[in-house]
């Protein structure tokens, strides 16, 4: 570095006034826009250095009156820390100049040998040194200040002992040792897996050189949690030692998110609905164009992937596709909303297919929306067996009706015949016949015709049933409904002298029409002393109850009971019978469930053979019918 031209502040600390003049001429010399201070002792150097710092080189001799030797040198670079220092010996100093080196002093000379070239020559060594020495500081200053405040875990480990040399706040606080813990420990003791980065590492061979390393390992905190990290490591020597510094990146969320990804990716991939990806705009002619679909697309229309990569669904459209169906789905992708349709497409070969799908936008982390997920599915064959059902249903409603018509006409025009019948067959019993066979002929004929009778009674109230709900409904009172029932059925009641217990303090009554529920006490009551047990007296047990939104009536009684693992599907059929008495029509509880359904209640039943029977009976409380 030429010295001739530079302005130098030099500050020279000699008690040697024949040597300070010495110096001086020779810097002179070669610095000639120097600026030369003297001192003769150290306390006129601490004077000057507590009122100016800015001396770009100082020499020191290595004796003064007040101070010598080492104290005098390691006090001098404690007062000018960021000044270089040259040393001025004698050769019985010699070897002091040398240790001199190590105090912090930049250069040595003797007295002796001193000449203007040799001066010029060590302040700029002097100079050049200092400058490197306090950029590297600076250096070293900035790497602490990385190592320590990175965000990111570090540590620096010796390669020879895998022990800790130092380590960051990111790592403590993310691993949860504490800085003494760590010093005390090996790094394996992080490692589920030996950590060896050398050139044969099985887990990752390739990325190892002779200064960098990278790989992925799972780490085991204090708490015992187990993360995955991405470890980045270089060389460097710490402390004099071969060392390792050490990047640990957290990877276990990431890694976490690839899982998942991969498994969206393979459930999309293999999904059996049809999905489609677009661009998010725009929405006039051409449209958003295609950037995915699956194999499930490819199946369902016939277009392969290269067909429809870049172009926009609308290929998908044409002659049937209903235009208000893609108003309605205009509509929604314009305000960004999700969207169901279900319209006509067209597959590669033309051919038609009725299609479902539902359309999502999709957003990025800022909430921009930037694409359109669609989620399609083949409906043709439900359309076809809706629209067959349909006409079934249809089919099927007409044919009642002309059911419900015949048996209205069968009815009616039996009822006038069976009246003929049945009144020729009451005179007949006040004729006296002598003939026994033609007297038990006729007989027989009265019972058929009777049990005609019945049936056709029985099923022309079926259909009234069916056909015409009573619209007129009150809250009727249990209690006066069975006293009425009772008093119809008294001489049945003292025939079988049953025990009838019963209670509706929870529920007094119900809003429902009064004839109808007349007419299941009625029966319910006649039934359980039919099929009462002739082991026993017959209790019959009636009570009412409110549960949630409903009134429960319940009939219970202790009779012969019914093998509900034969009957249960049956029980309340038309004409069905499930004992031998020859009284029974098997009618009664078919009119019970037809009334009830009717008006929107229902009927349950519980039975044990040769214990009992249970009918619970579900009304919707204040049911009102429209």
């Amino acid at each position: 570095m030429p010295l001739k031209n530079k302005d130098l502040n030099i500050l020279i600390v000699e008690d040697n006034l024949r040597d300070f003049l010495l110096i001086e001429n020779f810097l002179l010399k070669e610095i000639s826009n120097s600026q030369i201070t003297h001192t003769q002792t150290f306390s006129e150097t601490k004077n000057i250095a507590s009122t100016s710092n800015k001396f770009d080189i100082i020499f020191l001799d290595i004796s003064l009156p007040d101070t010598i030797e080492e104290d005098l040198v390691i006090q001098t670079v404690n007062l000018f820390e960021q000044t270089p220092i040259i040393l001025l010996t004698s050769y019985l100093d010699k070897q002091f100049g040398i240790k001199a080196l190590s105090l912090g002093i930049s250069d040595y000379l003797l007295k002796d040998e001193l000449s203007a070239s040799l001066l010029s020559k060590s302040i700029a060594y002097s100079i050049e040194r200092n400058r490197i020495n306090i950029k590297l500081k600076d250096s070293e200053e900035k790497y602490r200040n990385l190592f320590h405040f990175s965000p990111i875990p570090m540590w620096v480990y010796e390669m020879e002992t895998y022990r800790f040399l130092d380590v960051n706040e990111a790592a403590i606080r993310h691993y949860g040792f504490t800085q003494e813990e760590f010093l005390s420990m090996s790094i394996n003791e992080l490692f589920l897996e030996k950590y060896n980065p050398e050139p044969n590492n099985t887990l990752n061979p390739n990325t190892y050189d002779t200064l960098f390393y990278k790989g992925e390992f799972k780490h085991k905190k204090k708490n015992g949690a187990i993360i995955q990290v991405e470890i980045q490591s270089n060389n460097i020597i710490f402390n004099d030692k071969r060392s390792e510094i050490v990047l640990a990146i957290d990877i276990t969320k990431k890694k976490e998110e690839e899982q998942k990804l991969k498994l969206l990716e393979s459930v999309i991939t293999n999904a059996t609905d049809s999905i489609l990806i677009t661009e998010a705009e725009p929405f006039d002619i051409p449209g958003p164009r295609i950037i995915y679909v699956n194999d499930a697309f490819t199946r369902m229309t016939g277009y392969t992937i290269e067909d429809v990569i870049g172009k926009t669904p609308r290929i998908l459209q044409g002659p049937k596709t209903d235009r208000k169906i893609l108003d309605k789905l205009r509509k929604a992708l314009n305000n960004w909303e999700s969207c169901e349709v279900e319209l006509m497409n067209y597959k590669k070969n033309g051919e038609e297919f009725w299609v479902n799908f539902t359309v999502v936008p999709v957003a990025n982390e800022k909430g921009w929306f930037t694409h359109w997920i669609a989620i399609e599915r083949d409906t043709t064959l439900r359309k076809k067996n809706e629209q067959e059902k349909e006409q079934l249903i249809q089919e099927l409603t007409q044919n009642i009706g002309d059911l419900r018509q015949f048996a209205y006409i069968t009815s009616h025009n039996l009822r006038a015949p069976l009246s003929n019948l049945i009144g020729l067959i009451n005179l007949l019993e006040d004729i006296k016949i002598n003939d026994e066979a033609l007297s038990e002929i006729l007989e027989g004929f009265k019972i058929s015709t009777n049990h005609l009778n019945d049936t056709v009674e029985d099923l022309i109230q079926i259909l009234l049933i069916k056909d015409n709900k009573p619209k007129y409904q009150s809250q009727v009172p249990f209690n006066e409904v069975l006293q009425k029932v009772l008093f119809q059925i008294k001489k049945l009641i003292n025939a079988a002298n049953p025990d009838i217990e019963y209670n509706f303090s929870d529920a007094p009554s119900i809003l429902f029409n009064s004839i109808y529920l007349e007419s299941i006490f009625l029966n319910l009551l006649t039934n359980a002393i039919k099929y009462r047990s002739p082991s026993r007296n017959l209790k019959i047990f009636v009570r009412s109850k409110k549960v949630e939104q409903e009134i429960h009536l319940e009939f219970q009684d202790n009779g012969i009971g019914i093998n509900l693992d034969r009957h249960k599907e049956k029980i309340f059929g038309l004409y069905q019978r499930f004992h031998k008495n020859t009284d029974s029509k098997g009618i009664g509880l078919f009119l019970i469930k037809s009334q009830l359904e009717a008006l929107g209640a229902k009927i349950e039943v519980e039975s044990k053979v040769d214990v009992g029977t249970k009918f619970l009976i579900k009304f919707k409380d204040n049911f009102e019918n429209d």
